[in-house]
């Protein structure tokens, strides 16, 4: 007579554990990096600096899910940042490693853009701290001396965009690129500015100028403010 073996309870528990361990490490492998795991990261970066609770506004991601940055804002703060994948000590999948670009103060008007491209390959500015009268608004950015790599760029290229006040009072102006083809080997500086090697961990866009102007239900224009976009602050940890 044959004889059969029984696992005990304890073993099936430890089989069990053993197999779902297994067939997270698959999905991770699959996934090649899960959305969750990126905001997870950078949600463990915004507690390290107190900067919880916080609502996120908007999000833009890579195609590949090789990065994802975010827009946050809490009770009186503004978080910009974003979480990029790397190789994890030749694991077959990547740990999502977060840097936050700026923490502004929701005092007055706040611009600032997100550190990644939208799914057009363009630019999101925020905008935060509009008069309540002002309904939609225009924004202008330069983008100045954006180096290249493979390819010349221009040394000052403008684009614009048109943005509509939302419910929460927030406005999101997308900035699209120019066509290609400035003659030569010329690109578009918006194309420049996300290709760039360099930019691809932490990413950031730089401290550019714009010029915002902010209109009423009839047109008429409420606000006009020239400035800077924020410089990079690098905060990746503690």
């Amino acid at each position: 007579m044959k004889r059969t073996w029984k696992l005990s309870r304890g073993q099936r528990v430890v089989r069990n554990l053993a197999a779902a361990l297994l067939l997270l490490a698959l999905a991770l492998v699959l996934a090649g990096w899960p959305e969750w795991m990126g905001l997870w990261a950078f949600r463990q970066l915004e507690a390290s600096y107190l900067l919880t609770p916080s609502r996120v506004i908007c999000v833009n991601r890579a195609y590949d899910k090789s990065w994802a940055a975010y827009l946050t804002e809490g009770e009186d703060w503004i978080t910009v940042g974003r979480a990029t994948a790397v190789e994890f000590e030749g694991l077959p999948f990547h740990r999502a490693v977060p840097g936050i670009n700026h923490i502004l103060p929701k005092e007055g008007i706040a611009v600032a853009a997100l550190p990644g491209p939208n799914e057009e390959r363009g630019m999101t500015v925020a905008v935060w701290g509009a008069p309540p009268e002002a309904v939609s608004g225009t924004l202008e950015v330069d983008l100045i001396g954006v180096d290249g790599i493979f390819w010349e760029c221009p040394q000052k290229e403008t684009f614009s965009a048109q943005g509509e006040r939302r419910e929460d009072g927030w406005m999101l102006f997308q900035l699209a690129g120019h066509p290609e083809g400035h003659g030569g080997q010329m690109h578009c500086a918006m194309s420049c500015l996300w290709d760039w090697d360099a930019r691809r961990v932490y990413g950031f866009v730089g401290e550019h100028p714009y010029r915002l102007t902010l209109t009423d239900v009839r047109g008429g224009e409420v606000l006009a403010q020239s400035g800077t976009l924020p410089p990079n602050q690098c905060l990746t940890g503690r």
